[in-house]
């Protein structure tokens, strides 16, 4: 059986999602990434930020999950405003935190 990850809600749940990764390392199949905002911030987005851009410790999760080999990244987001800026947004500082691309000036 094949893990598909949900890093925003694996934290809501309140679990850690790199202690998940590490646990499973050879069943990690993809990554949901998606970030959460603090209460109060994004309220009319349920809460969700564009990967990087909320609390969850992408850096951690990121080199976690590359070490498991290459696994799918999916940017999403559950209730976004604007579509278009969280898949930029989140694009970006994904690739960031892969080491392919410095953060924009």
């Amino acid at each position: 059986m094949m893990l598909e990850i949900d890093a925003a809600w694996v934290s809501r749940g309140g679990q850690d999602p790199i202690r998940l990764i590490r646990r499973y390392p050879n069943r990690l199949f993809a990554l949901h990434a998606k970030d959460n905002a603090g209460i109060g911030v994004r309220n009319d987005e349920a809460n969700f930020a564009p990967l990087g851009e909320g609390l969850l410790a992408w850096p951690g999760i990121i080199a976690a999950a590359q070490k498991t080999g290459k696994p799918l990244y999916i940017v999403e987001h559950d209730l976004p405003k604007n579509p278009a800026e969280i898949i930029a947004v989140a694009k970006e500082n994904l690739l960031y935190d892969l080491g392919d691309r410095p953060y924009k000036q």
